[in-house]
């Protein structure tokens, strides 16, 4: 049993169970460092992956933003076309309607001359031998169908009948 219990028995078991505890540990190590580059390794893809994000996203604002000012652009573009064609169209319906007056006048001043005689025309009728037995007959307030006796409508009317 002395052998068994012995001081160079006790050191190799020392020794032993120290060479596992080492070897375990010196594994631990290992795998922690390991570990430590997987996580180094993992930390720098992810931050490359996310560089490459943020500055895809940072081109799509840019895009975004260059497009929005195209399309602001464009917008004002056809709002300044469209407000040049509205004062055109203005314009034109200005002059459509100044047309439309004047020929309405026109119209109605050629209307109104033709139920009225004209300076030259009304002189030649006063100085016609007839207009003033006309005006005499007018101004007395007689025609002279007013002015017809009965008996004389009575011949008139047997005149027809023959």
């Amino acid at each position: 049993m002395k052998t068994e219990t012995g001081p160079a028995t006790t050191d190799a078991a020392r020794r032993l169970f120290y060479s596992q505890r080492k070897k375990l540990a010196d594994e631990t190590v290992k795998q922690e460092e390991e570990w430590r580059a997987g996580v180094a390794e993992n930390k720098q893809i992810h931050m490359q992956k996310a560089v490459e994000h943020a500055e895809a996203a940072k081109a799509t604002r840019t895009q975004a933003r260059d497009a929005r000012s195209a399309l602001e652009e464009q917008r004002h573009n056809d709002a300044k076309e469209l407000r040049k064609k509205r004062i055109e169209m203005r314009e034109q319906k200005a002059i459509q309607n100044a047309t439309f007056l004047k020929s309405t006048r026109e119209k109605h001043n050629t209307l109104m001359g033709s139920k009225f005689v004209s300076p030259e025309m009304m002189e030649r009728m006063q100085s016609h031998s007839q207009y003033k037995l006309l005006t005499t007959v007018v101004a007395e307030g007689r025609s002279p169908v007013r002015s017809a006796a009965p008996d004389e409508a009575a011949d008139f009317s047997a005149d027809e009948e023959r």
